[in-house]
């Protein structure tokens, strides 16, 4: 039973990654032909890209799993662009949505998102490149990488540029006036964790033992299903 389960639970990974990928690079064509001019198009762009980076590697790593030449380690390393990019991107998002309220940067927010942009190229330069981020590759079931010495360093920049970003969009919708934009925002606030959840490697954080296999995918299973 764990077999056909652990089966079928593959095949649906596999169908969602490829839906999600066509979905958000759909998307995210539609908001560069039809909204470049607009910093929360521009911004929530960059977010899909950075989901759009993630699920493409996973793609390519499922299409390659059955064959012992594919480079399963250079996709895993090249997912980070879209995770190491991911939380200032929402940031970048949130600093957007906070302008469209009245609250423009003094040249404070605009400093931190060019640092979380530095902090973002590092981690995925560090991770594509070396062992610091994650190491060890495996090409078991589930192939992931594990944990480096510096994997602490990169939960550190996630959980606080993730909480600050959340924090902003809480700060935008109080400040809404009317219902409809506070309706609006409210659905942003819900959804605005969605692409973070949807990306963040959780076989890094807790490796996939044979033992726990299934539940790590069921695991990932629900993490995709909330992502754009």
């Amino acid at each position: 039973m764990n077999d056909w389960l652990f089966s079928s639970l593959q095949v649906s990974n596999q169908v969602v990654t490829a839906t999600i990928v066509i979905i958000a690079a759909s998307l995210v064509f539609y908001n560069l032909s039809h909204g470049i001019r607009d910093r929360v198009v521009r911004a929530s762009s960059l977010a899909l890209g950075c989901v759009l980076a993630v699920y493409t590697g996973s793609v390519f790593l499922s299409l390659g799993y059955e064959n012992p030449q594919a480079h399963i380690e250079i996709w895993l390393r090249l997912r980070w662009l879209g995770i190491a990019f991911m939380p200032a991107a929402l940031f970048h998002l949130s600093d957007a949505l906070l302008e469209t309220t009245g609250i423009a940067s003094r040249g404070r927010r605009r400093r931190i998102l060019r640092l979380l942009y530095v902090y973002g190229t590092l981690f995925f330069v560090l991770a594509a490149t070396t062992d610091a981020i994650v190491q060890n590759p495996t090409r078991d079931q589930i192939p992931t990488l594990q944990a480096g010495p510096l994997w602490l360093l990169y939960l550190l920049y996630f959980g606080l540029t993730i909480s600050v970003s959340f924090n902003n969009v809480l700060r935008a919708r109080r400040r809404c006036l009317t219902p409809v934009t506070h309706r609006r925002m409210t659905y942003l606030l819900l959804t605005f964790l969605m692409p973070a959840i949807g990306t963040f490697p959780y076989t890094v954080l807790v490796a996939p033992s044979p033992e726990h296999l299934l539940l790590v995918l069921i695991l990932i299973n629900l993490a995709m299903s909330v992502s754009p």
